[in-house]
């Protein structure tokens, strides 16, 4: 039997997380889906955007650098939900 260690802090796929624009103060929630779940007007962003991978595996209390397509910007990650707990035990 294989037993799968699972970090509820670390943002992961079906996490729920909460950020706030360093900048503008602006706050967002996004949950971080596979590529194929990804839907941006539910809020739902995949790994591989460049949010989703700026936050990957870091955890609440991190300011994260945001490598987009229209310039750096920075994030802080405020909190982390496991919104789809069944996608920790999929990996």
């Amino acid at each position: 039997m294989i037993l799968q260690t699972f970090n509820e802090e670390l943002v992961s796929v079906g996490s729920r997380v909460h950020i706030r624009d360093i900048e503008s103060g602006e706050r967002e929630v996004y949950t971080l889906t596979r590529p194929s779940d990804a839907d941006i007007r539910q809020h739902r962003i995949s790994t591989l955007t460049p949010v989703g991978r700026a936050l990957f595996g870091k955890r609440p209390g991190n300011v994260v650098d945001v490598h987009a397509p229209g310039g750096v910007f920075l994030v802080e990650i405020e909190a982390v939900e496991q919104a789809c707990p069944q996608h920790a035990r999929d990996g």
